[in-house]
């Protein structure tokens, strides 16, 4: 006996109906887990849908998922799908009378798109010394590591060549995929090297002076990287006499620094500066002076006794003084007065430095004696006489008129009894008469025996051709003179006791003179300086 439900079937011959919704037909997926949806139904008539099956390609049929039990109007299956290629899904639908329906789409499997950065280490950091303006450093090579690509491209920033600074190069790797990682490496150019420097040659000149100024010329320089380096020296504005170091020091813009050493040497001119010989050698910033041949007359160290005047015709009241041209020397005259007064030109030292151990020149022409014979005397380490009776104390150095007799005197005070004076000390056969001839004359004085006698030198240049030769010497270990220089209230300038007459002037003077007694002269190229005394 037939059921109704066999019946039905009996006549039902329609397979149901099945679709694939998801994925669409002919779309490209990842690699992993496909989700496979779909509905599927049966006619009005048909006996139903039993179940849904898909198979992947031509693999086994594995049952779907319906949305609830007997309910097919859509249903589901994740399949698993990692070959890479083209895959056909396929869906089949079966009633319960065994009627059954295929559905398939295309689909086309690739790998999944690949969204991670490579990782990339840097090369260490560089440090590298300077070689020039810009340097080549070796940077090294980064590690670079892909989960997809095996060789990622790899680029940097870099310079060609890197300037004296710290540089951040950026490296960065790039997959196939388009993924960017990137790292920084840090390039230090250093400069460490100090520059070069070689001193202008060393100098050697003569001077007249104390103090010369000289061109010291340029130095050569270079450095690698600073092609203007700063160049600087601990040289005077002026050399003194002997032998200066000067030391040359060039930098660089990164601090670093050479130095070189130029020898200036500045030797005493055997001649001053009016080109006649030095006995002795200038004492370095002792006193000096010497006559302005131009015009003496301005020269605030120099005067007369009394005061000059070009056209003095009262020689008791004024010293007759003016320039012969176009000789360019001087002349000067104080005639007819008393015995012992004449010519008397005075120069002063400077305030803080008194006349001590001097060399004293002059050149002299005789026009005319009065009293003949007189003499050229220089006096020596003189305090201002005509001040005081106590500043008459200096020694005299003369030469008479006649050339006989060079003589050498000493004076302690001037009390007007010409008992202040010590006994005159003198040699003969000098030279020849000095009337209407130049002559040149010397007077050295200076100490000896560690300062406790005196000794003064009389020099002459026979013929004013430079050539000098001594003509008499005397030292003064206590000369006496007839007075008492204590009578005056007379002080020992060194002892601060009271003045004897055996003093010897072991100090210096405030003036030292030029003088010729009842004489019109010419005169020119005088000077006094300070000396090294002879050992």
């Amino acid at each position: 006996m037939l059921t109704e439900f066999s019946a039905q079937a009996a006549l039902d011959k329609t397979p149901p109906s099945v679709k694939i919704l998801s994925p669409a037909a002919y779309s490209t997926l990842p690699q992993g887990d496909v989700l496979v949806q779909g509905s599927a139904n049966d006619n009005n008539k048909g006996s139903g849908v039993k179940l849904v099956q898909i198979r992947i390609d031509n693999g086994a049929f594995s049952n779907t998922i319906p949305k609830s039990t007997g309910d097919w109007s859509s249903w589901s299956s994740l399949q698993n799908i990692t070959i890479i290629g083209s895959h056909k899904i396929e869906a089949r639908a079966t009633d319960f009378v065994g009627n059954q329906k295929s559905n398939s789409i295309t689909i086309t499997i690739q790998q999944p798109p690949d969204t991670v950065p490579p990782s990339i280490t840097p090369p260490p950091n560089v440090t590298t010394e300077a070689t020039g303006t810009l340097t080549a450093a070796t940077l090294g090579t980064p590690i670079v590591i892909d989960n997809k690509d095996p060789s990622p491209a790899v680029t940097n920033n870099a310079p060609a060549f890197f300037q004296l600074e710290i540089t951040i190069v950026r490296w960065t790797a790039t997959d196939s995929a388009g993924n960017v990682a990137s790292a920084d490496q840090t390039v230090t150019i250093v400069d460490t090297t100090s520059p070069s420097i070689v001193a202008p040659a060393d100098i050697i000149l003569e001077s007249v002076d104390d103090f010369t100024i000289v061109d010291l010329g340029i130095p050569t320089t270079s450095d690698l990287v600073d092609l203007s380096p700063i160049v600087t020296n601990n040289a005077p504005t002026t050399f003194p006499i002997g032998t200066t170091q000067v030391i040359w020091t060039v930098t660089d813009f990164s601090g670093n620094s050479a130095s070189a050493i130029q020898t200036v040497t500045i030797n005493e001119s055997p001649t001053d500066s009016f080109g006649i010989t030095k006995i002795y050698p200038t004492k370095i910033g002792g006193p000096k002076w010497q006559m302005n041949s131009n015009d003496i007359l301005t020269d605030p160290q120099f005067s007369t006794i009394p005061p000059p005047n070009d056209a003095c015709a009262t020689p008791a009241t004024c010293t007759l003084l003016n320039q012969n041209t176009p000789e360019n020397d001087w002349h000067v005259a104080r005639v007819n007065v008393p015995v012992n007064e004449g010519i008397r030109m005075v120069v002063q030292s400077p305030p803080d430095n008194l006349w001590l151990n001097t060399e004293m020149t002059g050149y002299y022409k005789l026009e005319n004696s009065i009293y003949y014979p007189q003499e050229f005397i220089h006096v020596i380490r003189s305090g201002t006489p005509h001040s005081s009776t106590c500043q008459g104390y200096s020694y005299y150095a003369g030469i008479s008129f006649d050339g006989d007799v060079a003589k050498i005197q000493k004076s302690l005070y001037h009390g007007g009894d010409r008992l202040g004076y010590s006994q005159t000390s003198y040699t003969r056969g000098t030279t020849t008469p000095l009337d209407n001839r130049w002559i040149g004359m010397k007077t050295i004085t200076y100490n000896v025996n560690d300062n406790t006698a005196v000794k003064i030198e009389i020099w002459l240049d026979d013929l004013a051709d430079n050539n000098w030769r001594k003509v008499y010497e005397q030292t003064d270990n206590g000369w006496t003179v007839p007075g008492d220089p204590a009578n005056y209230g007379c002080i020992n300038p060194l002892t601060g006791l009271p003045g004897s007459s055996t003093d010897i002037i072991l100090w210096g003077g405030t003036e030292q003179q030029f003088r010729a007694d009842n004489a019109e002269i010419d005169f020119n190229s005088l000077s006094i300086r300070e000396i090294v005394p002879p050992q």
